[in-house]
């Protein structure tokens, strides 16, 4: 199935709620891989504090910069997420070194912040998202998905 793209404009940090609960929803019935692409301080972060906001995750979400990934558990819903940034790799090869296949399996979200930096070893997005910075405040978002329901669901924002 082809990709549908949507663009969302002007979107500020609240609208962020209703955006990812579409996409979270949609999360807790498979296991999904979205990629995460945007300059830095464009928000790819903040996009992952109110995607696990709205899966219920009410702990401290901080960005994997360093660590290259955090993960969280959704026991109320069975789902595991995974939050890897990408933006540090020298080589491709070190995005196996670190174990990626031991975070894909079924329940499991994977948010990829930088996935390029990854190649050809980086999981295929269901949902990629670009986040493009038009000021301080505002941005757009332009999303890519081959699920017809979150695709429709966005169009309505």
């Amino acid at each position: 199935m082809k990709f549908k793209v949507i663009e969302l404009k002007n979107i500020i940090e609240s609208d962020l709620t209703n955006i990812t609960n579409i996409i979270a929803n949609h999360c807790s019935k498979s296991s999904m891989v979205l990629h995460l692409n945007g300059v830095l301080g464009a928000g790819k972060t903040t996009f992952v504090r109110a995607f696990l906001a709205n899966l219920g995750y009410k702990g401290r979400v901080k960005s994997p910069t360093y660590s290259l990934i955090e993960t969280y558990e959704i026991k109320d819903k069975n789902i595991t997420v995974s939050h890897l940034d990408l933006y540090r790799l020298s080589r491709v090869d070190e995005l196996y070194n670190l174990g990626i296949d031991d975070y894909i399996h079924s329940n499991s979200v994977m948010l990829i912040e930088w996935p390029g930096h990854g190649g050809e070893l980086t999981p295929i997005a269901d949902i990629a998202i670009t986040i493009n910075v038009i000021s301080s405040e505002l941005r757009s978002l332009v999303i890519k998905t081959k699920d017809l329901d979150v695709y429709r669901k966005l169009k309505q924002i």
